[in-house]
């Protein structure tokens, strides 16, 4: 059973306001300013509204503010005002107490709506968040309306795992280990029992894309540069088994002694046999392929992605291509599958997307603002996320020479 536990994150922002102070009469009170992004989330599995998480952005005047409250209306019913706001009893109300950076506080009663009902998931809400001042100075403020409809889903966390030289693709190994490219010239191999990395190989013609052979093991790079496939065994060793690529970018391997390669500037997939003879698996008659960048297998269903304009697109065994979904943005990342869902990064949209096999996405990490926050997914800061891989509950996240961890958390 998922823990019990309301998680308000809160960042400062800079919100101005105007100075109600004159040269004559009494000062009137100022109205403090009103928290601004509410985002609500219900990570609980208990379908009455416990294990919430709460987001917004907190106001300067920090030090002025007593607490914050959480008002719920449901569809229909009457909004609170800045009048009746301050005087609603406490099981109307959520109290979110003001101890610093961020807040983490047990509930032990059921959270009701405004009318007193107990709050339940997908029933539409509208939200408000009142401000309450601590000193006479200062009135307290209520926020506008956010609608808001609850529903369980699962609690994503991100956290930085290492600092490296560039990152494109990212591969998980069956030996526990990561491996990608980086900084033009390198592979890098990402030891997760410690938390640090060692030069794979160098001197390489700006490799991008990589992928592991799922039964034997060894690691497949793409070099975009010379238009080569290179094929490394446990010990590092290294053979060309493929040339005149148009960039090559990623690489997925069906187990069988195949390998597919996306050519990126040539607008095409690839298929290279166990023998080494390269054919063009899939072309561009249906107009669909723009920037052919990360591929991934599910079962003997290929899939790829464009970096150009977000869409997936799904490949049949004879190589006709048909659109699969698209995803917002101008620039994605690789792509990625495990347990039935795919996961991919958007560049230009900062953020992760998770999209099942229906072609439906979410967005489950990333606020859609550069940086490299970590913390409550829904807030978290990407810079130009990129590659992709999946262990168990942990989506690992090439970010701009970082390697970022989207956790699963129960």
């Amino acid at each position: 059973m998922k823990n019990q536990t309301v998680l308000i994150y809160t960042l400062l922002t800079i919100i101005p306001f105007l100075s109600c102070s004159g040269d004559d009469g009494p000062v009137a009170p100022e109205q403090l300013p009103v928290p601004g992004g509410i985002q609500i989330l219900d990570y609980g599995n208990r379908g009455d509204g416990r294990d919430l998480f709460i987001s917004f952005l907190r106001v300067p005047e920090e030090d002025k503010v007593k607490s914050y409250h959480l008002i719920l209306v449901k569809e229909g019913s009457t909004a609170p005002d800045i009048e009746t706001a301050p005087s609603l009893n406490a099981d109307k109300m959520f109290t979110i107490t003001k101890t610093g950076f961020a807040i983490e506080e047990q509930v032990s009663r059921q959270f009701s709506d405004l009318d007193g009902d107990p709050v339940r998931n997908d029933q539409p809400y509208t939200a408000y968040l009142y401000t309450e001042s601590n000193t006479d100075a200062f009135q307290g403020s209520l926020s506008s309306g956010t609608q808001v409809t609850l529903k369980d889903t699962d609690y994503y966390e991100v956290r930085t795992l290492i600092t490296l030289p560039g990152l494109e693709a990212i591969s998980y190994s069956p030996e526990g280990f990561l491996m990608m490219p980086g900084s033009r010239t390198s592979l890098y191999r990402v030891d997760l029992s410690t938390s640090t990395y060692r030069v794979f190989d160098s001197n390489l013609n700006w490799p991008l894309g990589g992928g592991y052979d799922i039964n034997d093991g060894v690691y497949y790079a793409s070099l975009y540069g010379g238009g080569q496939i290179l094929k490394y065994t446990h010990d590092g060793e290294s053979t060309v088994i493929a040339t005149g690529l148009q960039g090559p970018t990623g690489i997925v391997s069906d187990g069988n002694g195949n390998l597919f390669v996306a050519n990126y500037d040539g607008g095409y997939i690839s298929k290279i046999d166990s023998d080494g003879q390269k054919t063009i698996f899939a072309n561009n008659s249906s107009g669909l392929i723009n920037g052919p960048d990360g591929l991934v297998l599910v079962g003997n269903q290929l899939y790829s992605i464009n970096f150009l304009d977000g869409r997936i697109l799904k490949i049949s065994s004879t190589g006709e291509v048909s659109l699969f979904t698209t995803l917002p943005g101008t620039t994605t990342g690789y792509i990625g599958y495990a347990g039935g869902y795919f996961y991919v990064p958007s560049l230009s949209e900062r953020k992760l997307f998770k999209i099942d096999m229906n072609g439906n996405f979410e967005s489950i990490a990333g606020l859609g603002a550069d940086g490299f926050i970590d913390g409550p997914a829904p807030l978290a800061r990407f810079s130009t996320p990129n590659g992709v891989a999946i262990k168990g509950d942990t989506v690992f996240v090439g970010d701009n020479g970082r390697i970022r961890m989207v956790i699963r958390h129960d």
